[in-house]
């Protein structure tokens, strides 16, 4: 077919044709995306922090592992025998005596996780612990070579936490001597102790648990325990002088099973010491 158009125009189009580069094949243009994309976002610091193994860290394990429990059930006994009407003096002994007896277990207690070899749990590198497995002597104290280190400051946890609130229940208020103000300030700086400790097991954990958590639970529990006891205590003391079970004055556990078995206690050597 011949083109209607003249012969000049034709010439002029076949040179444009000749002056244009030509075109490259096998390459796609990339188009533009009116979306705009956001860089990812890297976190600097991972969700739950994770506990370096040091010797602080140990230090505060063998602290925690002595003090937390003994903090409470010291403090139990002396609100016990607080409500159970006891003197002030029969009540530091018996804080003396719940305190040596409790040496005996947690001695024992040390030797028996030293000895253990059973595998907790076994761990990843996201606990950076380089897939080792975790004894539950390395959950609660630390490394195994160090435990002269966490045995010594364990026991002395133990002694300090002990002691403090039958101490601190015969030193308060020495001239009044009101049972009240006395259980209170025992109450008071057992529950500041507990604290302490719990802040510091939060601390020790892996990974780190949180604090107000760790200090609730503990205060709660020391709490309950504490109010049980003086309610127990109370209440048997009554029991005891509504039954006619005593005379008025204080006596030992010993010589009230014995009475309540119709035997007079001096026969078998006991004397009106608690």
């Amino acid at each position: 077919m011949r083109s209607s158009l003249p012969v000049s125009t034709q010439q002029k189009m076949a040179n444009d044709d000749r002056k244009k580069p030509p075109k490259k094949k096998g390459r796609l243009t990339p188009m533009r995306s009116s979306i705009p994309i956001s860089n990812p976002v890297t976190l600097a610091e991972p969700l739950l922090t994770p506990v370096v193994e040091g010797r602080k860290v140990e230090i505060l394990k063998s602290i925690v592992y002595g003090g937390l429990a003994e903090a409470i059930t010291s403090l139990g006994v002396i609100s016990s025998a607080a409500g159970s009407g006891a003197s002030t003096l029969n009540i530091l002994v018996l804080g003396l005596a719940n305190l040596f007896g409790g040496l005996v277990l947690i001695t024992h207690s040390l030797h028996e996780i030293r000895k253990e070899e059973l595998p907790i749990r076994e761990t990843t590198a996201e606990s950076q612990t380089n897939g080792q497995k975790e004894t539950r002597y390395k959950r609660l104290l630390g490394r195994r070579e160090n435990f002269m280190l966490h045995a010594t400051i364990a026991i002395l946890s133990f002694i300090i936490t002990g002691l403090l609130p039958p101490v601190v229940y015969y030193f308060s208020f020495s001239k009044t001597h009101n049972k009240d103000y006395k259980v209170a300030s025992v109450f008071g700086a057992s529950l500041i102790c507990i604290a302490l400790l719990a802040l510091a097991k939060a601390h020790v954990r892996n990974p780190r648990s949180s604090y107000l958590k760790s200090v609730m639970y503990y205060a709660i529990t020391a709490v309950s325990v504490s109010g049980i006891t003086y309610v127990v205590g109370n209440v048997v003391n009554q029991l005891i002088e509504k039954y006619g079970w005593s005379d008025g004055s204080e006596t030992p556990a010993g010589e009230m099973m014995l009475s309540l078995m119709g035997r007079k206690a001096g026969g078998f050597g006991y004397s009106s010491s608690y």
